[in-house]
């Protein structure tokens, strides 16, 4: 028993330990919310002063800050982190990678779960053409699931060369967005804001997104090796 205690006391756990009091935490934003601010708070429960080395967001939606980052032995302190959602809605998963010195965990995962009110099905999301393919024009459909009608009053690509336009199918209940290269030659990417006036004073903005592909080359091995002149293997047995 004697030895067993030295050991816990000589690991690198009884040394420096963070503890959290949770490491994920759900919102239920509003529909007028257009972010959550969510506070991790922890503590150092070990006997040695513990440093956090770096703070990294899966996304740029995403921010984490720290008012300091050395933690002595009973120390509390909180990562604050802060979702923006853009034009995301349903369930949205953010994490927040804490790295510390701690060589017995130096990887905390910190999760946020944000279930964003649904106002507008946007489908698909994405269209995309070939590198060469005719340049016909692809529809976008933006379904207002809302009770309320909400109305889109407005669209931009950030690429002049997708063109968008905005028509209306059912007031307040259903749009289209219609897309089209400008040519499909070279490679093209481009963001759709899809404006609104809901809710009133603070209107959301809706995103889609449409491409150009480069165009897709297979050159044969064989080809390749007889031009650049390399020697070909002969069969086993040949002279």
């Amino acid at each position: 028993r004697v030895a067993l205690c030295i050991l816990a006391l000589c690991s690198p756990d009884a040394w420096a330990q963070l503890t959290w009091d949770s490491r994920q935490l759900d919102f239920h934003p509003t529909l007028e919310d257009t972010n959550v601010i969510a506070n991790f708070t922890f503590s150092n429960a070990g006997t040695k002063t513990i440093v956090i080395t770096g703070v990294k967001s899966s996304c740029d939606c995403t921010t984490a800050q720290l008012d300091k980052f050395k933690y002595d032995p009973g120390e509390k302190g909180e990562v604050r982190t802060n979702f923006r959602f853009g034009g995301q809605m349903g369930l949205q998963q953010k994490s927040v990678i804490v790295q510390t010195d701690n060589p017995a965990e130096p990887l905390t995962q910190l999760t946020m779960r944000v279930f964003i009110p649904e106002l507008v099905r946007v489908t698909p999301k994405f269209v995309d053409w070939r590198a060469g393919e005719e340049r016909m024009p692809k529809a976008i459909r933006c379904e207002i699931v809302h009770s309320e009608p909400i109305h889109l009053v407005g669209v931009e690509s950030t690429n002049d060369r997708l063109l968008v336009q905005i028509k209306t199918v059912k007031a307040g209940k259903e749009y289209e967005l219609v897309v089209t290269p400008v040519d499909t030659q070279f490679p093209i990417k481009a963001t759709f804001r899809i404006e609104s006036d809901f809710p009133k004073g603070r209107p959301r903005t809706f995103y889609a997104y449409g491409q150009v592909k480069e165009a897709e080359t297979m050159v044969s091995t064989n080809v390749v090796s007889a031009a650049v002149g390399a020697p070909v293997a002969a069969p086993v047995g040949a002279p």
